[in-house]
């Protein structure tokens, strides 16, 4: 297990490696509902919060060109 601020499974640890088009992991839930932010004449990007029902961690996967793609909640 990599050593991060918060404790995390193995499964989360690869989860921060995969790309915008990699999904959750099996352990995974959604936290809410999912955002759909768009701008005129531009493509839009979705963000949606999940939490690891084993560790607890929390992550948003965002699939905006500028974003990485899954980031760890910290604190």
């Amino acid at each position: 297990m990599k050593a991060t601020a918060m404790t995390c499974c193995d499964l989360c640890d690869k989860q921060l490696a995969k790309s915008k088009r990699g999904g959750p992991h099996g352990y995974m839930k959604n936290l809410g509902d999912k955002r759909v932010f768009v701008s005129q004449g531009r493509l839009g990007y979705e963000e949606q919060d999940y939490q690891c029902l084993t560790c607890q961690a929390r992550f948003t996967h965002s699939t905006n060109k500028n974003d990485q793609a899954w980031t760890l909640w910290e604190g």
